[in-house]
């Protein structure tokens, strides 16, 4: 894989399977940034698709929203659908890609 891209970050629903087998997870990760003289939190969020079944089948069957996720992947660009001129970025998880729950969501 050459094109790699490694995010941690929590899962802000549970996984969507798709009829082929794969599923699309939405993460969130966290950053603090400095705003005038104190800190404010920044919240990103990832669309990250799993096309290999079987590890879509584990994050489906096993990760659920608030689960600390670990996601190795490539970066993708297509054109938005609604805006000609805007690309949205997503990362696609192959065979040569990694999921793995970190823990799980905590009991609300």
């Amino acid at each position: 894989m050459t094109n790699t891209v490694h995010i941690t970050g929590r899962l802000g629903r549970d996984p969507h399977a798709f009829p082929n087998g794969g599923c699309v997870l939405n993460v969130a990760d966290e950053r603090d940034v400095k705003d005038g003289d104190g800190w404010k939190k920044i919240t990103e969020w990832h669309q990250v698709f799993i096309n290999p079944p079987w590890i879509a089948k584990y994050a489906i069957e096993k990760a659920k929203k608030g689960a600390n996720v670990s996601i190795r992947g490539e970066l993708q660009y297509r054109q938005h659908r609604e805006h000609e001129n805007v690309k949205e970025a997503r990362i696609v998880v192959e065979s040569d890609g990694k999921f793995e729950i970190i823990w799980p969501p905590r009991s609300e």
